[in-house]
């Protein structure tokens, strides 16, 4: 019963340091210059593997 108890405080501790660090990664990305820049970044990555993979050649 005793690491049931201890488990339950560590999950929510845990938790808690995301919720925390996910409000501050949001304000970081809330400016729209800089969700435009995130966006053209994830969208020269998605080309660029395309593009490995099918210069590769391999099935």
């Amino acid at each position: 019963m005793l690491g049931a108890i201890a488990l339950g405080e560590q999950v929510l501790s845990d938790g808690m340091w995301v919720v925390m660090i996910a409000g501050a990664a949001r304000a970081w990305f809330v400016p729209p210059r800089r969700l435009e820049s995130v966006g053209a970044t994830g969208g020269l990555m998605s080309v660029g593997v395309g593009a490995g993979v099918a210069v590769s050649g391999s099935d």
